[in-house]
């Protein structure tokens, strides 16, 4: 997916901003968007947390999961501040 080739952490950013306001609500980006939970820059993994509910909402909760454990204190609050939206039966 040339969606995760790009090696600028803030292009990755903000292609996963602009996708999620594209309104799509299939799950095709849900495999990109998972694999760039493990981007090794903090910005798309933070970004990441933001725009997973839009992008992959079949994988949302797994996601968001993995995020919240995170090493950097800005993606972990996304993460956990993106857990406490989702409804209770999406957690």
């Amino acid at each position: 997916m040339l969606l995760g080739r790009d090696d600028e952490a803030a292009v990755l950013a903000a292609t996963l901003s602009g996708l999620a306001t594209a309104a799509d609500t299939s799950s095709r980006w849900a495999s990109p968007v998972a694999e760039l939970a493990d981007d090794a820059d903090s910005t798309v993994r933070q970004r990441v947390a933001a725009v997973a509910v839009h992008l992959a909402p079949s994988e949302v909760a797994d996601i968001l999961h993995r995020l919240a454990d995170d090493r950097e204190a800005t993606v972990r609050q996304v993460a956990t501040a993106e857990l406490d939206r989702l409804p209770r039966s999406r957690r």
